[in-house]
């Protein structure tokens, strides 16, 4: 995984304090988070510029970094 000078940071660490429930990992929450926002807007996490812009819009706290990794992995998920 790169590492960006001065983002030390594991994304999916972070993602623990936006999505952690309980309930599932927070990778899980933010996917289902992830395929529910993009599947109201009618967008395709395969459409990724557009995918991330959707959910950047839908919650303000998701950095770049996060959206990216969020997309990707739900597309993945989509796909299986």
């Amino acid at each position: 995984m790169m590492v960006l000078t001065g983002d030390q940071e594991d994304t999916r660490q972070s993602l623990r304090r936006l999505f952690d429930s309980g309930d599932a990992s927070p990778e899980i929450a933010a996917c289902e988070w992830a395929a529910a926002v993009l599947d109201q807007a009618g967008v395709s996490p395969g459409d990724q510029l557009q995918a991330i812009r959707t959910l950047r819009q839908a919650n303000g706290d998701l950095s770049l970094k996060q959206a990216v990794y969020i997309v990707r992995q739900t597309a993945l998920r989509q796909s299986v």
